[in-house]
């Protein structure tokens, strides 16, 4: 019995060999098949298999366990066949249909093969991008075998806050990341994956509050940093460390304020230029850790320490003043778009499509002002809703309306907000095609302001 087996694996080898010979010399005209069927003789066969593997988990993390089979299902990925001088001599719009063709018949000559996860969003949670390129030569009458293997190729942020982080900050942070392109807010909720286009730029800045109440806002650019730029796998961990306390100007004697210190503590000081902004002189600092995760080792980047930019106040009365710190204004930015564009909406997509869009203010959010296009007025008087209102100070009718239509109320007073009419862009589609757009304008308390305008363009194709 034990002899059995190695003969008929060797049989069942042979009988493989002997179909594959057969089959290559009737694509090749070798065979006996009709001579009209033969394959010209300047031909070979690209024999293309496409695989994809998954960004490594930080050792430790949930995600590692999550992500035990490291290759992806590389169905639909899209394929592009590009001949020496770039040209696309073949694509395909999912790496199953070109599987479905069967064998791929190319000229003899060099090739490019490149394999992508379809678009490559400027930024975006749970979003990741994967490419790959490999290049081959082709011979006549000849079978070449390859493999293009994808890679993550947009940057992949996580971040972790350390204990000592909320031992000096609440718990109502706010983390925005950029790449020069496309922003992403992250807050205390979210729990997904930052995922940024590749364009050389990587910064964050982070928006922070005391149990004192005291705002500060901490900048930090990694673009510089050319083992980043080269890794796109980042896990970067967060930690405070608290200043010293002020030494007292006599060591011997605490109590004695020393010579530079008002002679009578119960004078009231001065009072300061109100255009001047005093910087805290005990403002904690934040550590910053940056990891670059790979499959088999992790890179740790020597620590940055980020002092505070400024305090969260106004540098004048007035509030917005040309050549103002950008940092300390309130953003209005898309969820995984950019809205300076029309977000196109196919009316067979519009349920379920999310548009969302991050407000964020330095200061408390005061008035939160949306104007809808004049391409909605019709509607929205038989539901007898305003034209324009400010969410922050809404009627109990008009908010019930607003709520009905699934609209998202912001919190007052918040400063993280989130306008949502992922529920509204259904009723949009009942309107059928054209242009629709919501003017947004986000005042915080100490009057600093912003504006976008959110514009919807619904097709039916």
């Amino acid at each position: 019995m034990n002899m059995i087996r190695p003969v008929k694996y060797w049989a069942l080898c042979c009988l493989l060999l002997f179909v594959s010979c057969e089959m290559k010399k009737d694509l090749f005209g070798q065979g006996q098949g009709n001579e009209e069927e033969r394959v010209p003789e300047n031909v070979g066969l690209l024999d293309l298999h496409v695989v994809a593997e998954r960004e490594a988990a930080v050792p430790g993390t949930k995600g590692d366990a999550e992500n035990e089979n490291s290759y992806l299902v590389t169905d639909d990925f899209c394929v592009s066949i590009l001949d020496s001088v770039g040209q696309v001599v073949k694509s395909y719009d999912s790496y199953a249909s070109l599987k479905a063709d069967g064998e791929l018949l190319l000229p003899a000559g060099k090739y490019m093969i490149r394999a992508f996860s379809g678009d490559d969003p400027e930024a975006g949670f749970d979003a990741p991008y994967y490419e790959g390129d490999t290049t081959c030569v082709v011979s006549a009458k000849e079978v070449v075998k390859i493999e293009t293997n994808c890679r993550l190729a947009n940057k992949k942020v996580q971040f972790d806050l350390s204990d000592q982080f909320f031992d000096t900050f609440k718990s109502d942070y706010m983390i925005v990341v950029d790449n020069g392109q496309g922003v992403l807010t992250i807050s205390s909720d979210e729990l997904r994956s930052a995922y940024l286009r590749n364009t050389g730029t990587l910064r964050f800045t982070i928006y922070t509050t005391t149990y004192k109440g005291e705002s500060y806002t901490y900048s930090c650019d990694l673009s510089k940093d050319e083992q980043i730029k080269e890794h796109n796998n980042l896990y970067i961990k967060l930690d405070a460390i608290d200043a010293k306390p002020d030494e007292p100007s006599d060591p011997d004697n605490p109590d004695n304020p020393g010579p530079d210190e008002p002679s009578e503590p119960d004078e009231p000081e001065e009072p300061t230029d109100p255009d001047e902004p005093e910087y805290p002189s005990s403002a904690p600092t934040i550590k910053v850790d940056v990891s670059l995760v790979e499959k088999n080792y992790i890179i740790e980047v020597p620590s940055d320490f980020v002092e505070v930019d400024k305090p969260d106040v106004p540098d004048t009365p007035d509030g917005n003043e040309p050549g103002e710190d950008d940092k300390l204004l309130p953003s209005i930015v898309g969820q995984g778009f950019n809205i300076s564009e029309a977000v196109v909406v196919h009316k067979s997509a519009a349920e379920g499509k999310i548009v969302k869009v991050n407000i964020n203010t330095p200061g408390k959010l005061a008035s939160l002002q949306v104007e809808i296009s004049k391409s909605m007025w019709e509607a929205l008087d038989v539901a007898e809703i305003d034209h324009s209102f400010d969410m922050c100070t809404l009627s109990t009718d008009l908010e019930k309306k607003l709520s009905g239509l699934g609209l998202a109320i912001p919190t007052k007073g918040a400063v993280s907000n989130v306008f949502d009419i992922t529920s509204f862009v259904p009723l949009i589609a009942i309107l059928g095609e054209g242009t629709y757009s919501f003017s947004i304008k986000a005042v915080d308390e100490t009057g600093k302001s912003a504006s976008a305008t959110l514009t919807i363009e619904m097709v039916d194709k």
